[in-house]
């Protein structure tokens, strides 16, 4: 099934797209910056079965838009513990067994993004031209954007992520994707 996922960017939520996509479901990356009629629309759009928010962020506007769009729609709404910059993790993220323990260590490429062509990620666009839409991406797909942003960038095991682009959009997304495949520490890590 989908589910859509509301939250920051964090390493935390890697790890929770990760155990997602282990699991087979397809994870559609809602916009935080959206209202409660535009994350409606999407959870509609995409038949999501479930939508996680961050529950770090649960007093926010967008993790509140997400959740009453999530009701509205009678979807089941679950709320994951993130940690702040500062803080650890009090409650951990299913693993996915990819970046259980430590986060610094070296990621093989093979394991996380296979070639396959199943649908796995959907990203919404901007909605400049209406409505934003959902564009299906596989994980083949993204590895293969993630391979592109390692190679342009030069991502290295001692790459610290500084994620501006939300982790909902597919550019800051491959940009995280490239620097796990580098072995780096991804946004949010220690």
């Amino acid at each position: 099934g989908v589910v859509c996922v509301c939250a920051p960017n964090c390493a935390e939520t890697l790890e929770l797209y990760m155990a997602l996509w282990e699991a087979g479901a397809v994870v559609a990356a809602l916009n935080p910056r959206w209202t409660e009629r535009e994350a409606s629309v999407a959870m509609r759009t995409v038949g999501a079965v479930v939508v996680v928010v961050g529950a770090a962020d649960a007093g926010t506007a967008a993790s509140a838009a997400a959740a009453a769009a999530g009701r509205s729609c009678g979807l089941h709404v679950v709320a994951f513990a993130v940690a702040r910059a500062h803080e650890e993790p009090t409650v951990p993220v299913p693993s996915s067994g990819h970046m259980a323990g430590e986060v610094r260590v070296p990621v093989q490429t093979a394991q996380l993004w296979p070639s396959g062509e199943r649908a796995s990620m959907v990203c919404f666009t901007s909605g400049t031209t209406g409505a934003p839409k959902g564009v299906a991406l596989s994980l083949g797909a993204l590895g293969a954007q993630g391979l592109a942003k390692l190679t342009h960038c030069g991502f290295t095991a001692e790459t610290a992520l500084l994620q501006s682009a939300p982790l909902s959009h597919v550019g800051g997304l491959s940009s995280a994707v490239a620097c796990l495949m580098a072995g780096g520490r991804p946004p949010g890590a220690p």
